[in-house]
């Protein structure tokens, strides 16, 4: 079933930036009494290694992202203030991050950003109320796991987080297996022609094969053997290595 607000409606408002048209304030479903304080997250105990952040500025939505995490076994940690989240992002555990797409100041975009900017050990579902194929495709060239549309249903939330905590995890126990970080500044990608650079990247970003094919104008095959050569001379094996090598890389430069 859909996730809704306790008086029935599905619970889509949303405020902020990029608004559609048409659409004033007085439009939009009121929201219950605020079941967290502005700028005040709801602190759960830390000690769970499937801790889930849920960011929205809808007070009723967030309250019942909680129950339903919480319900499930997650550790979930509330904020109704994008900026806050953003401001303890280097003290927070690692975990899956729910954020709300269009808030104010810092966006659902931005906080993912942010994330990949710096921690590598976070997974990003974004929700919406306003659905926008452009944002939805930014979103999962940034690593979302996936981009939801209010109201979504409460099995297809929780199997993203199921399957965000998997990568996690699955990066997580590779990383030991990852080759050693090479000296005076090397970089593994360095190794690559530039074609295998563009094939990496875009696995990077979550591109299958026929995809690949499609923006660089060659065959399925022709990227199979160069994501091949290219895992090959990275010295990684699966998938998960592969995303972790370069996220390793990436970190390195900031």
């Amino acid at each position: 079933m859909s996730l809704q607000s306790d008086n029935g409606d599905d619970t889509t408002s949303e405020t902020g930036a990029d608004i559609p048209e048409g659409t004033s304030s007085e439009s939009l479903p009121s929201a219950i009494e605020p079941a967290v304080h502005p700028k005040t997250a709801i602190s759960m105990p830390a000690n769970s290694a499937r801790q889930v952040y849920v960011i929205d500025d809808d007070p009723a939505l967030l309250e019942m992202l909680r129950l339903t995490l919480a319900e499930q076994g997650y550790t979930p940690q509330c904020y109704i203030s994008s900026q806050e989240f953003v401001d303890q992002i280097p003290g927070l555990q690692r975990g899956m991050v729910i954020t709300d797409q269009f808030m104010i100041p810092v966006s659902g975009l931005e906080v993912q950003s942010q994330l990949l900017a710096r921690r590598l050990d976070f997974r990003v579902i974004m929700i919406t109320g306003y659905p926008r194929v452009d944002l939805a495709v930014k979103a999962m060239k940034l690593g979302a796991i996936t981009v939801l549309d209010k109201p979504f249903e409460r099995e297809d939330l929780l199997q993203a987080v199921q399957d965000g905590f998997e990568l996690l995890d699955s990066l997580q126990n590779d990383d030991r297996d990852l080759p050693p970080v090479l000296s005076h500044g090397q970089r593994y990608t360095e190794r690559l022609s530039p074609r295998e650079k563009q094939v990496v990247e875009l696995v990077y970003e979550g591109a299958t094969n026929k995809c690949i094919g499609i923006r660089l104008s060659i065959s399925i095959k022709t990227v199979e053997r160069h994501r091949a050569n290219a895992m090959k001379k990275l010295e990684v094996n699966s998938l998960a290595q592969l995303i972790r090598l370069l996220e390793r890389e990436k970190n390195n430069l900031l």
